[in-house]
């Protein structure tokens, strides 16, 4: 039977420019992230993303998305300067709404091969004119370093907003 261990657990008290963790432990099989997000940017929606060991090169992602007023829609980039974590509601969305996500990571702590993560959101940011991305993709870090610390931030650079909540999981026997 699998075994979920909190390595990290994060509810912002206030805004911050990201959230991170360092020094992951190597003794898990797997590792997990998930919670919920908000971004304090004025759009209704923004994209968060994953910096792995704190590189900015090397990355390449796959995300398959759709909102209720499009049909299924494809991105593939390579050389990408990070990875995606999904769609997170803003400012412009309805207040006080939370965008649930989650990151899986596996064989995090593998040295012969590069790193795969998989991940999904689901932003709850329906206004008059806008509708919520459901948003689901895998994405590599073409490195064989095992992973020791991740970051999560918002492509404007806008703060993660406080009451945003972020769980970091090491999974062991899954």
């Amino acid at each position: 039977m699998a075994t979920f261990t909190v390595i990290d657990h994060t509810e912002l008290s206030s805004a911050a420019a990201s959230w991170s963790a360092t020094g992951i432990p190597q003794s898990y099989d797997h590792l997990l992230l998930c919670g919920s997000l908000r971004t304090a940017n004025a759009a209704w929606t923004e994209i968060v993303l994953v910096k792995i060991n704190g590189a900015t090169t090397y990355y390449a992602r796959r995300t398959l998305y759709q909102s209720a007023s499009t049909t299924v829609a494809a991105t593939l980039t390579y050389g990408a300067t990070t990875l995606a974590a999904g769609y997170a509601n803003s400012n412009g969305s309805t207040s006080n709404t939370f965008t649930p996500f989650t990151l899986w990571i596996p064989d995090y702590s593998d040295t012969s091969n590069s790193k795969q993560v998989l991940y999904s959101s689901a932003p709850d940011a329906w206004t008059t004119s806008n509708m919520g991305y459901r948003w689901l993709g895998s994405g590599m870090r073409y490195s064989t370093s095992s992973i020791s610390s991740l970051e999560l931030l918002s492509n404007s650079a806008s703060n993660l907003v406080a009451n945003s909540s972020i769980t970091l999981y090491g999974i062991t026997g899954a």
